[in-house]
């Protein structure tokens, strides 16, 4: 009789149709690791692309600068003069060569701050408290 249960037990599990709790917890380990394999590597490029992105700005503005100058015959400032340890650059005379004379920083959104010395020597100030970079 036992051997009659076990064949008729047998019989009816082939009939059934899905997947049994190992073959899904196995399935929900796999995709748990894979997500903790891509979620960091997805944060590592998007900081790659904000510091790429803060470099494209800065090279922007220098561009910027230098075409101004090129066309102006003066720098970019208030009064068009800079002295050597650098005056700061005034984004509004730049309106012709930047999509926005308020440029912010690409990192953490703050305003960026910019000075030019009289040798042409361009230094972006990405925090405005800080000395800059």
């Amino acid at each position: 009789m036992a051997y009659g249960l076990i064949r008729i037990r047998m019989k009816h599990s082939k009939n059934e149709k899905g997947f049994t709790l190992i073959e899904l917890m196995v399935v929900v380990i796999i995709i748990g690791i894979l997500a903790a394999v891509a979620v960091p590597r997805f944060t590592n490029a998007a900081d790659k692309a904000r510091k790429e992105a803060r470099n494209a700005q800065k090279k922007l503005i220098e561009t910027a600068v230098q075409i101004y100058y090129a066309a102006e015959g003066k720098w970019p400032t208030s009064d068009g003069k800079a002295d050597e340890n650098g005056t700061q650059i005034d984004f509004e005379k730049l309106a012709d060569y930047l999509d926005s004379v308020e440029p912010k920083d690409p990192q953490d959104g703050s305003q960026i701050t910019a000075s030019v010395t009289n040798k042409g020597d361009i230094k972006i100030n990405w925090d405005p408290d800080s000395a800059g970079e």
